[in-house]
């Protein structure tokens, strides 16, 4: 009973064998709509649709990617955002993407890769620097680099980020007591 209470008002674009209730064109529509609300195994099916259609590029790879990572099927996430980049070469936000499945995998040496590679493309990448900067500083154990991408993420944004302004006076007082 709740399970159905808890549906009821909820669109689905889905019948129930998993096959789509609309046309193929209109797939990457909806599939965005679905992202936008987190329906994520939604997406994942209608974004199959879509990529399968004869204008799917770089972004519908890419959120077809999303979408499987953020319900935890890495490997195809990895495998559908390499299809982004080869569409997109260097794309600093498709290198971004891969390197947080990288990181959600506890894969931290690849995901460093993956983050500098965006850098190298964009080097005033906001997300990037603000991902690099949590890894270096929470798993690498990394400050100097933390501090640069922390230092980097707030150049970039403009912004007057509170919390990464806090964590580098943490990171300059841990540096000054030789914790590097």
């Amino acid at each position: 009973f709740l399970v159905a209470c808890g549906s009821a008002g909820k669109k689905s674009y889905l019948n129930e064998d998993g096959s789509s209730s609309i046309p193929p064109e209109k797939a990457y529509g909806y599939a965005v709509k679905e992202l936008n609300k987190q329906q994520f195994e939604s997406a994942v099916a209608l974004l199959e649709i879509a990529v399968k259609q004869p204008d799917a590029g770089a972004e519908q790879f890419v959120n077809l990617g999303i979408a499987y990572s953020r319900t935890e099927q890495y490997e195809d996430s990895l495998k559908y955002l390499s299809k982004a980049l080869l569409l997109a070469p260097n794309n600093a936000d498709i290198l971004n993407e891969i390197a947080l499945v990288y990181h959600e995998q506890g894969k931290f040496d690849l995901s460093r890769k993956q983050y500098e590679k965006a850098l190298l493309s964009n080097p005033t990448h906001i997300n990037t620097n603000y991902n690099l900067g949590v890894l270096c500083d929470l798993y690498k154990q990394d400050i100097d680099c933390a501090i640069k991408h922390y230092e980097q993420h707030l150049a970039s944004s403009g912004s007057d980020d509170k919390q990464v302004k806090i964590w580098l006076k943490d990171l300059a007082k841990r540096k000054s007591r030789g914790n590097k």
